[in-house]
């Protein structure tokens, strides 16, 4: 199960280390990675407690790892979070 874990987990260290590095930098751009990161974290949280996350984590109702990166780019698009809005995710 580990080893399924880190397909979800591991997009999501990468997300929380681009945020963290964004709001050190306090740069041109640092609020659009941060808003971006914030969003795309609040999209995956909100997929898997809605059912739409992997099958590790879901079931075999779940999607895969694939279907998982497709809904996510989907739900990105329109930024619609399911459920969930960010402020709730926090």
């Amino acid at each position: 199960m580990c080893t399924l874990l880190t397909h979800v987990l591991t997009p999501r260290a990468d997300l929380v280390g681009l945020q963290h590095a964004a709001m050190l930098d306090k740069g041109p751009g640092s609020d659009a990675v941060i808003d971006y990161t914030t969003r795309i974290r609040a999209i995956m949280h909100a997929l898997m407690v809605t059912g739409k996350g992997t099958r590790d984590l879901c079931g075999a109702a779940g999607l895969t790892t694939e279907e998982f990166v497709d809904e996510v780019r989907t739900v990105q698009r329109g930024w619609d979070i399911p459920t969930l809005s960010t402020q709730e995710y926090y």
